[in-house]
């Protein structure tokens, strides 16, 4: 969510009415655990609905309420257009980047849909060069617009045996399916296999060669969103480098549209409701 500050309450220092702020898939945390003392507070268990769904509504509404600590102040040049996808799908990529790559790496990205076409933007602007693993041959225009160095076709047996062990730094945005081995096979010695892509019913059993992560020493590691720190960083880096998600905009009467789109078609790749308007023609902004 990307929104307008309208009020805070009483102990609130940072913000004030008026601010752009963004604000993220967490809504608390206890600042007292383990994860939390190390600015790991996205993994923080000790608090009941850390969410931003479920109870909440997300941003599924005309105003939002939730404390402050999660809320993100952003510049003036920010795309609030196009931003609001930067919390789920921009943090998610962003942060296993920023623990595991390294100057010089050769990095791939698996699927190049909503969380994909991301990930090759960040990879592209941090200055590495990036393959793309994908079943066609139709974005290959999109791709080398986003960044991308190299198109692998990965229903191709002859590109895929040619991609093997040449990746320092792969990240599957696609659920763990049944080619896990297929993927982890380009990974060269001493890399990493980030996997980010997480189906909504997850009923997978994985099975690969594990002797190849141990001769070659790689590691493979899952990533879900991110801490606090890594998300201002990864604002003033989209600000600065102009890295944003491809959005299909709505206006709010036309959210069941929206909606629909995401859960019966397959929108270009992110799908973002303008709900400031209606809410000013309406009353509900001041």
């Amino acid at each position: 969510m990307v929104a307008e500050v309208s009020l805070v309450g009483s102990e609130v220092k940072d913000f004030k009415k008026g601010d752009l702020v963004g604000f993220g898939t967490r809504r608390d945390c206890c600042e007292k655990c383990d994860y939390c003392r190390q600015g790991r507070e996205n993994l923080c268990t000790d608090v009941k609905d850390r969410g931003t769904y479920g109870n909440y509504w997300g941003g599924y509404s005309t105003a939002i309420q939730h404390p402050a600590k999660f809320f993100y102040h952003l510049p003036k040049e920010f795309k609030l257009n196009l931003g609001a996808p930067l919390f789920c799908a921009g943090i998610t990529t962003f942060y296993p980047m920023k623990k595991f790559l390294k100057e010089g790496m050769k990095t791939a990205v698996v699927g190049i849909g909503g969380l994909g076409h991301v990930a090759i933007q960040f990879l592209h602007k941090l200055g590495h060069k990036v393959a793309a693993f994908t079943t066609s041959k139709d974005k290959e225009e999109l791709i080398k617009k986003l960044g991308g160095d190299e198109i692998i076709i990965s229903t191709n047996e002859e590109e895929m045996k040619k991609a093997k062990g040449r990746f320092d730094f792969v990240m599957n945005t696609l659920p763990v399916s049944e080619n896990f081995d297929k993927y982890l096979c380009t990974v060269a010695k001493g890399g990493y296999f980030v996997q980010v892509g997480l189906a909504p019913a997850s009923n997978f059993n994985v099975t690969f060669d594990y002797s190849k992560m141990v001769i070659n020493e790689l590691t493979i590691v899952g990533s879900c969103v991110g801490p606090r720190q890594p998300i201002r960083e990864m604002i003033k880096l989209c600000v600065e480098k102009d890295i944003y998600p491809i959005c299909e905009e709505f206006s709010f009467d036309d959210f069941p549209k929206a909606f629909d789109k995401l859960e019966n078609g397959k929108p270009k790749f992110r799908c973002v409701v303008n709900v400031k308007d209606w809410a000013e023609k309406h009353g509900f902004r001041k």
